[in-house]
C-alpha cells in the first residue's frame, strides 16, 4: 500500500503504511526492514514538503546504522546522502 500511494504521489498516506511497516520491522528485528521503512518514511516527508520531518526520520536511519549490533556503513551513506 505504501508504495503504490508513493506512486500516486499520495505520501501522506504512503508515510501511515511506512510506519505501520516501521513498527512491525522493529517488532520481528527486521534491520533491513527498519533501515528501508526510515528511508522511505524520510524521502515521502521531503516529497509533500516536510523538510524538517524528512531530516528527523534520516537522522534516526543514521542512528540506526550506527548501532554497534548492527553497524552498517553502506546504510549509514545512504542517510547521509538523503
Amino acid at each position: 500500500m505504501a508504495l503504490l500511494n508513493e506512486t500516486k504521489k499520495n505520501y501522506t498516506e504512503a508515510i501511515k503504511f511506512l510506519k505501520r511497516f516501521y513498527f512491525c520491522a522493529k517488532l520481528l528485528d527486521d534491520y533491513e526492514g527498519i533501515e528501508i521503512s526510515l528511508n522511505k518514511i524520510g524521502m515521502c516527508c521531503f516529497m509533500s514538503g516536510l523538510a524538517d520531518e524528512s531530516l528527523r526520520f534520516h537522522e534516526k536511519h543514521y542512528q540506526f546504522a550506527s548501532n554497534k549490533k548492527y553497524d552498517n556503513d553502506n546504510s549509514k551513506m545512504i542517510s547521509l546522502y538523503n
